[in-house]
């Protein structure tokens, strides 16, 4: 957008002269026209309608652009308020997903300390029975050595009574009998046997069977790691969501460069104008000299009034580029939240693999399965290491909130700011108004007077406030621009 207040200054000198005149005597028609407009046969009526008709659409142009400035401005003060909603969305997303994620991190780390106690229990138990095993082993055998010792004794004294069969075949019946029943004995310890090879098939089931439970608490870890992926996945979507913003701020913030350009040729296009009308009113006398120089000090006043308006549009400037720079700040804090669950989620497919060899060693003897609990308590102790990790994500989550709702004070102030600048321009665009009613009673004023004196008049168009074309071209020659 420019801005551009400057009035023509070629106006006839006759013309200046009688209104400086009129201004001062305050009598508003009371007195001859001649003796408020000395010079009036000298003044040509149509280059005075001429100069009226573009003081008119100066004021016009000027009521327009400041209609144009409260538009943006309002435009601007809705993309903050959209941009802040955003924010509040995002910050309220963030706060969801860390909640999730440390319900998480609780679960399986709850979980995690449960399978270890369970998997420590079983295997006490575990050698607990293999000791009692052992222990019925080793009676089995010292029974089975004296029934050996016993069985020997008995053949010895059969070898040393067959001289003697035929006195003594009662005492051998006798002792068949004592034969039999150990017999009896032997097939009963053999029986015995038997169901202890039984209880060992059944604990190889049961290991079997715990084998299976440690593959499906597997399969869970695995569906855990599949969500922690898609949560990173929605964590990429969201950065690229703030990317687009940035994209948007930045093409904002060329935008107020460009302004500022305008802005600038402008003023050097006003500087120009002046030095054009002091060489056009050197021509003139020392009290219209004076005049003019009033005149173009007003001028500058307004210029010097214009520029100090654009004062806090700099300073709103320079507060959007702070917070683009927070805003790629915070980008990059996602990022590196994003590649430290990377990590984790490494870590946790370790573990995975780590878990796959503790259930291949537990297949194997009992000093494979002492190997497993110490793997377990290393196991354990990763996990104390994740669990403070994610607690250390949390603090920083705090830190990054913290920060956010700073850059929300930093945008509400932003906002007040543009608000004051509104008021400031609503009230600019009333004092052009009010001048706008006094310049059209002068113009009306003057009709009438020249309608007096006799001299035909030249219609003039009424004053409207809708726009008639746009006032950022430069008037030269007393001419009006072409819209």
């Amino acid at each position: 957008m420019e801005w551009d207040y400057t009035y023509n200054l070629d106006l006839p000198d006759a013309y200046r002269n009688a209104q400086l005149a009129a201004m001062e005597k305050g009598q508003k028609g009371k007195t001859s026209v001649k003796s408020c407009f000395p010079d009036l046969d000298s003044v040509d009526q149509q280059q005075l309608s001429d100069d009226l008709q573009m003081v008119v659409d100066i004021n016009q142009r000027s009521i327009c652009l400041l209609r144009q400035d409260l538009e943006s401005v309002l435009q601007e003060l809705e993309k903050a308020n959209s941009w802040n909603s955003q924010l509040i969305a995002t910050k309220n997303r963030q706060e969801d997903e860390i909640a999730f994620l440390k319900r998480q991190v609780l679960r399986t780390h709850m979980s995690a300390i449960l399978k270890v106690k369970n998997q420590e229990n079983m295997i006490q138990e575990l050698e607990q029975k293999l000791r009692d095993q052992t222990e019925r082993c080793e009676v089995q055998q010292i029974q089975m050595a004296s029934t050996n010792l016993e069985l020997a004794q008995s053949k010895s004294s059969c070898n040393d009574l067959k001289q003697e069969l035929d006195s003594l075949q009662q005492k051998n019946n006798e002792k068949d009998e004592e034969i039999q029943q150990l017999t009896l004995q032997h097939s009963i310890r053999d029986n015995s046997c038997d169901k202890t090879t039984k209880e060992l098939k059944a604990l190889l089931d049961v290991v079997e069977k715990e084998l299976q439970n440690e593959r499906a608490i597997n399969s869970d870890k695995t569906m855990t790691i599949i969500q922690l992926r898609n949560q990173n996945a929605i964590s990429l979507i969201a950065q690229k969501h703030l990317a687009s913003k940035n994209e948007a701020l930045e093409r904002e913030s060329k935008k107020l460069k460009a302004v500022i350009a305008k802005q600038k040729n402008s003023l050097l296009l006003q500087e120009r104008n002046l030095k054009d009308n002091e060489t056009l009113n050197a021509t003139c006398t020392v009290t219209e000299v004076l005049k003019v120089k009033t005149f173009l000090e007003e001028e500058n006043s307004q210029h010097k009034e214009f520029e100090q308006s654009l004062t806090p549009l700099k300073e709103e400037n320079v507060c959007l580029k702070s917070t683009i720079v927070k805003l790629e700040a915070t980008k990059k804090r996602v990022e590196n939240e994003s590649s430290r669950l990377k990590t984790k989620n490494a870590k946790l497919e370790d573990d995975l693999s780590s878990l796959k060899s503790i259930n291949t060693s537990l297949m194997s003897t009992n000093e494979v399965l002492r190997k497993t609990v110490s793997d377990s308590d290393a196991a354990k102790a990763s996990l104390h290491d994740d669990f403070y990790k994610v607690l250390d994500l949390i603090q920083q989550q705090k830190d990054q909130e913290s920060k956010a709702e700073t850059q929300l004070v930093l945008l509400k102030s932003t906002i007040k700011k543009l608000k004051n600048s509104k008021t400031q321009l609503e009230q600019q665009v009333a004092e052009d108004r009010t001048t706008m009613t006094e310049l059209q009673a002068e113009v009306e004023r003057l009709r009438q007077r020249l309608e007096y004196h006799g001299q035909p008049t030249v219609a003039l168009s009424p004053i409207n406030n809708t726009p008639r074309g746009d006032s950022r071209c430069v008037q030269k020659e007393g001419k009006v621009p072409e819209t």
